[in-house]
């Protein structure tokens, strides 16, 4: 499972920029999705503008129990074990009756690097520590 996670804000972004994050349900600052591998070609051309990498189980219940809300009710999830085995047999969040996208807070301590440069050196692209970054905005 890939978390993706928007980085920049809305002013200065182009339109065909906007209109990507808007179909990959990142339409503010620090919401994030899970994508499967089939959805990287679409954030190539917004990759400067989130974070992405790979996440395993542990993290994602983590993830899913401390931010996901279901659809109708907007309560907490009370399954999340049951959801993680529907997301790694295929199925999508809001297949599984939870909302598609997920709120994080600014990272607690801010971030250790730069947040206008690409993995190295900063956040944004492919990052490889997303999990301590992703445990740190919970």
């Amino acid at each position: 499972m890939i978390i993706a996670i928007r980085m920049s804000g809305l002013t200065g972004t182009r339109a065909v920029q906007e209109a990507t994050l808007d179909t990959l349900m990142l339409r503010k600052k620090y919401n994030c999705v899970l994508l499967t591998t089939a959805d990287l070609p679409r954030i190539a051309s917004v990759r400067e503008m989130l974070t992405f990498g790979e996440v395993d189980d542990a993290t994602l219940k983590m993830i899913l129990a401390k931010r996901a809300l279901m659809l109708e009710k907007k309560k907490p999830l009370m399954n999340v074990d049951d959801i993680i085995k529907g997301l790694n047999a295929g199925k999508t969040l809001k297949q599984l009756g939870v909302r598609p996208y997920l709120r994080l807070h600014p990272p607690i301590g801010g971030f250790k690097v730069s947040t206008r440069l690409p993995y190295p050196q900063g956040v944004l692209g492919n990052n490889k520590d997303i999990e301590k970054l992703v445990k740190r905005m919970l």
